[in-house]
């Protein structure tokens, strides 16, 4: 599993400088499977937030082929986001018996 990632485009205007930071892309094998979101000025707590897509649904809903998982683990900052992905993506799935939801760019 090859994992790479790619920061999206910084946001302008007025809306950038309560978003100060750039959302960053986590790819496997060169397709999007989650992001790495960074604190903005609604932020409770000044950590970054993990979100992967996973197939299956929940239980209340039948209608869909994939869900959001927000992982407990909240980084500091982005390299330590990154980090951590690298190390722990493959035993998260395999433990928790999930599978990929991979998104097209």
């Amino acid at each position: 599993m090859k994992i790479s990632f790619k920061k999206q485009p910084r946001t302008t205007g007025l809306a950038g400088i309560g978003n100060s930071y750039q959302t960053t892309d986590i790819k496997v094998n060169k397709k999007i499977i989650g992001y790495i979101y960074p604190p903005t000025w609604r932020s409770k707590d000044n950590n970054w937030k993990i979100n992967i897509a996973v197939e299956g649904c929940t239980k209340d809903d039948s209608n869909c082929s994939w869900r959001w998982v927000n992982l407990k683990y909240k980084p500091e900052n982005e390299s330590d986001g990154r980090i951590w992905i690298k190390k722990h993506l493959e035993k998260v799935l395999n433990d928790n018996d999930l599978e990929l939801h991979y998104f097209e760019d």
